[in-house]
């Protein structure tokens, strides 16, 4: 059986292709929105009103907001010619007859600055020699430390030589007394068979007995006096290696003085701490007197601020206010016609 293919109707086909509006017929509608919210807006006057309250009402906000900013600047500049001006009052004694008593107070802070400082300068250079005082002692402990191991290991060495010595005279003795003790017992042998053959023997045989005899009796006595000089060498070695041992021994305590330099340095470092410590709280004090010192300088400016016109050194400041003056007084009718 043969299927025939099925034809897709044209139809189907034209839907499937292009069925959107055109981008141009979007646009056109989006415009003709536009225009007719822009005409109603021309049209409602409460809306119109409405907007430009608003937008007015942001205008507003925003210069008072940038006034009041201006101002804030304007009063800093202000108060710091005041404090100037009340610094340099105070200095050099202007017009002593006003704010005797902020004068006072300025005065007693001064004089407890000027006892911190006096202190903190104490303190300076108690750290400074204490500083000094412990490179000295590093310094001296390094150089006595390196000049007792130049002293003690010449003596090592030659402790060591001496040890060697003393093994090589050990061994020389011990092997000594027992050539000794061998020729001893040779002697023995020999006196046995001298007794006991006596007379029985040729006069030739006994006399070679004799000879052999005194002959190991010299050997003997050769041998006891070479065991004795090198006994004596022992004996020598032994009192040079007592002697270099009581020298190291001396050194080496000399040496353990370490532990007390080392105490020394720590006592001189914590001194070094707790004067910084003090230096610092003494200097955090200083600073807040400072501070404590400003306000009490703006009050006194406030007091000379009309007072200082006719002072040559005061000129400068007596301008200075004047026009910050007229800027503040600009700017706050400004921000009370907002």
């Amino acid at each position: 059986m043969k299927f025939q293919p099925v034809s897709t109707p044209r139809s189907t086909i034209d839907l499937t292709q292009g069925n959107g509006l055109p981008y141009w017929i979007f646009w056109f509608l989006v415009c003709v929105i536009f225009l007719l919210v822009v005409f109603i807006f021309l049209r409602d006057r409460d809306l119109r009103k409405k907007l430009d309250s608003f937008f007015f009402g942001a205008r507003k906000k925003f210069s008072k907001l940038r006034l009041q900013v201006q101002i804030r600047l304007e009063e800093k500049k202000k108060n710091q010619i005041l404090m100037e001006i009340g610094e340099k009052a105070w200095q050099k004694r202007i017009q002593p007859n006003l704010g005797e008593g902020l004068r006072n107070r300025l005065d007693t802070i001064e004089e407890k600055k000027g006892e911190m400082k006096e202190r903190i300068n104490k303190l300076d250079q108690e750290i400074f020699l204490l500083k000094q005082q412990l490179g000295d002692v590093d310094q001296t402990f390094s150089s006595q430390l390196k000049d007792l191991e130049l002293e003690i290991n010449p003596l090592k060495d030659k402790l060591a030589i001496l040890e060697k010595q003393e093994e090589e005279i050990i061994d020389e003795i011990t092997r000594l007394h027992h050539q000794e003790q061998k020729l001893a017992r040779q002697i023995n042998n020999l006196k046995r068979e001298i007794n006991h053959e006596e007379g029985e023997k040729a006069p030739k045989r006994e006399g070679h007995f004799e000879s052999t005899y005194y002959w190991l009796e010299e050997k003997k006595k050769e041998f006891t006096r070479t065991l004795r000089a090198r006994l004596n060498q022992q004996k020598e070695v032994e009192n040079k290696k007592r002697s270099l041992e009581e020298k190291m021994e001396l050194l080496e305590k000399k040496k353990k003085t370490v532990d007390e330099v080392e105490i020394k340095k720590k006592d001189i470092q914590s001194r070094i701490v707790r004067n910084d410590q003090e230096k610092g709280k003494l200097l955090r004090r200083y600073d807040k007197l400072q501070e404590e010192m400003k306000p009490l300088f703006i009050s006194l400016g406030e007091i000379l601020e009309g007072k200082i016109k006719n002072e040559d050194s005061m000129m400068l400041y007596a301008h200075q206010l004047e026009r910050i003056n007229k800027n503040l007084l600009e700017m706050k009718k400004q921000l009370k016609e907002l």
